[in-house]
């Protein structure tokens, strides 16, 4: 049995096939490790591209380039050019052909049904997770089976499930994906890990894909916010 599993960040999205409980992560058409959401609209050859080399120019301010899509995609009058029409922002990820990506990955067609499992960013609005579950991913064949929690409970329960975390008690989690710093605080009893509070730190995110950033990162927050002390605050806030 095939499942697709998506982790959407307000800059890009993470896809795995899962086949009879076995994860394999989707490699987009050009050949990144996610799809990052910078866009280039293309007037010439009547392309949408998407990659992180559109980062730099939509930083920039400069013309038919897109980014933060998901803040956007909620306003009416945001819209992208394809083919010399305005097009909805929302539409943007089927022009790119990401979702055409993601079905490929599958081994499936156009008009098949993708069973899909989704877990949401914290920096995505709830206006933005409904038009993306509705109309881009239920108007396109995709249905979501489950729109699941939040990726540092997920990382959590994986860890319990392979015995990582055996001792019960308060476990502080760092999510540093994008700009911002998520703090969440649970409590781990048994099995289970229940939220019991958080916060953010604006401007204090860090890709903290290679693991030797964790200590640096961890230490110069410190030096600036002490950091340390975080814990005691959510722990009294409970």
């Amino acid at each position: 049995m095939k499942e697709l599993t998506l982790y959407i960040d307000k800059w890009y999205i993470i896809g795995a096939v899962c086949t009879d409980g076995v994860p394999r992560l989707v490699i987009p058409d050009n050949k990144e490790d996610r799809y990052w959401l910078y866009f280039y609209e293309d007037t010439t050859n009547n392309e949408i591209v998407y990659g992180k080399d559109n980062q730099s120019h939509y930083r920039n301010n400069e013309p038919h380039y897109y980014g933060d899509i998901f803040s956007k995609m909620t306003q009416s009058d945001s819209h992208f050019l394809y083919y010399n029409r305005k097009q909805e922002l929302c539409d943007i990820f089927k022009a790119s052909r990401i979702l055409a990506s993601l079905r490929e990955s599958m081994d499936m067609t156009e008009t098949e049904t993708v069973e899909t499992y989704v877990s949401f960013s914290k920096d995505i609005s709830d206006d933005a997770r409904f038009l993306f579950l509705t109309k881009v991913l239920g108007q396109n064949h995709f249905y979501v089976k489950e729109s699941v929690a939040r990726i540092e409970h997920l990382t959590l329960e994986h860890s319990v499930r392979n015995n990582k975390l055996k001792d019960d008690g308060f476990i502080l989690v760092l999510n540093a994906c994008n700009e911002n710093l998520h703090v969440s605080l649970f409590k781990k009893q048994e099995k289970d890990c229940v939220l019991q509070n958080e916060m953010v730190l604006d401007g204090y995110g860090r890709d903290l894909r290679s693991r030797a950033l964790l200590e640096d990162v961890v230490g110069c927050i410190n030096q600036r916010t002490n950091f340390c002390h975080l814990l005691q605050i959510l722990k009294k806030n409970i």
